[in-house]
């Protein structure tokens, strides 16, 4: 039997600028220590999860992507992170996220093709409309956030020029993420 990889596609952020959404945080993390904090080399923007999957989709998934990006020819784009936000509201979180500004055109576009990509190699389409953001910090019990909070910093800005298959390997300290693929944004 192959083994299975736990996976996703993903806009990784530029390290300057997990540096400095965790410099950021700082006083947020001090704030709320209970939070389980995503670490600074997690930080990314999630466009679709792949579950489980056999090594052979893996591949097949990979070429079908790349086919899809040749043909449309994406070109790069900026994207920001933005204001503080949380899921499923500020009054009781249970996720804490940056929100994701910029070229929001250009990122459903992405978006769409990974999730055309994914629906015809099986993977159920998803029910839930895409909400770009990156994700900070989840919490065990919903938690009530200061308002004050959501305006914590001004627009954090980078150019997007690839997308990631992401490995996600579940460890006791946190999922260790590896790239699989990296595709380019060809234009």
């Amino acid at each position: 039997m192959e083994d299975r990889v736990r996976s996703f596609i993903c806009i990784e952020l530029p390290l300057p600028v997990r540096r400095e959404l965790r410099r950021r945080t700082a006083c947020l993390r001090q704030k709320n220590p209970s939070f389980k904090w995503v670490s600074m080399d997690a930080l990314h923007i999630t466009l679709k999860f792949l579950g489980e999957q056999e090594q052979t989709f893996i591949e097949s998934f990979s070429e079908t992507i790349e086919k899809h990006l040749s043909s449309h020819c994406p070109a790069s784009f900026p994207l920001a992170c933005g204001s503080l936000d949380a899921f499923p509201g500020m009054r009781r979180a249970r996720t804490l996220v940056a929100r994701v500004e910029g070229d929001l055109h250009a990122l459903e576009n992405i978006a769409s093709l990974v999730e055309t990509v994914s629906v015809e190699h099986g993977i159920p389409a998803e029910r839930r409309p895409f909400v770009p953001h990156v994700t900070l910090a989840r919490m065990r019990q919903p938690e009530s956030l200061v308002p004050s909070d959501k305006a914590l910093w001004d627009r954090l800005g980078w150019r997007v020029e690839n997308i990631t298959l992401m490995k996600s390997l579940l460890a006791p300290s946190g999922p260790v993420y590896t790239p699989l693929a990296v595709w380019n944004l060809l234009c």
